[in-house]
């Protein structure tokens, strides 16, 4: 993240990260009901599309 190589659109706990505190939650994304304890992540290539 750091390197800019990849980009965090949000953490999926009911509160920010401690580890990343500039990231926002799922729910501030507008993503209702989705609240987890575990790391997860997805990653696309570049050039993939905003609707995907």
């Amino acid at each position: 993240m750091k390197a800019g190589k990849v980009k965090i659109l949000a953490v999926s706990s009911s509160q920010r990260s401690s580890y990343f505190p500039d990231v926002p939650t799922a729910e501030e994304q507008g993503i209702t009901g989705l609240t987890t304890k575990w790391w997860t992540g997805v990653s696309v290539p570049v050039g993939t599309p905003a609707e995907m």
